[in-house]
């Protein structure tokens, strides 16, 4: 079994115990991790920055429509997705609506250009964050460039 299992470095399992209104409710979690963990805390790290990373992606995907973005050709996904971490990165330090939610903040970066200036200094920096990219039929596999403004 160690021949097929080569890049194994650990398999361990988490159990959490949570108790609402007097119940208690178990739940273990099992975990294959390809570097080798040395520590019990170590591995317990290594598990709880694994959700903040989906939790993340949850994140781009709900406020950004990430999962449903078509471009999959050369270097165009990596480029979007970096420029949605900045934009989430900016919408989550606003200091002028901290009470609003994320998807909120997008929507007025679209729609006040005084908004924008708050983020980064002039007004066209922000405009991409209203538009879905390549919503043709091709799914990113061609020279396709459409884009569609958002209709909120």
């Amino acid at each position: 079994m160690r021949e097929a299992w080569k890049k194994l470095g650990a398999v361990g399992m988490i159990e959490s115990e949570q108790e609402i209104k007097d119940k208690i409710s178990v739940e273990r979690r099992y975990f294959i991790v390809s570097s080798g963990v040395k520590t019990v805390e170590r591995f317990a790290h290594a598990a709880r920055s694994h959700w903040g990373v989906e939790a993340m992606h949850w994140v781009l995907d709900v406020i950004f429509r990430e999962d449903h973005c078509r471009v999959r050709k050369g270097h165009a996904a990596r480029n979007l997705s970096a420029i949605r971490k900045f934009a989430l990165s900016a919408l989550r330090n606003d200091t002028l609506h901290p009470e609003r939610s994320l998807r909120r903040r997008r929507k007025l970066a679209d729609r006040r250009p005084d908004y924008r200036v708050f983020f980064s200094g002039h007004t066209s920096s922000m405009n991409w964050l209203a538009y879905d990219f390549c919503v043709c039929d091709c799914r990113g596999m061609n020279d396709c460039h459409t884009v569609r403004r958002r209709g909120w």
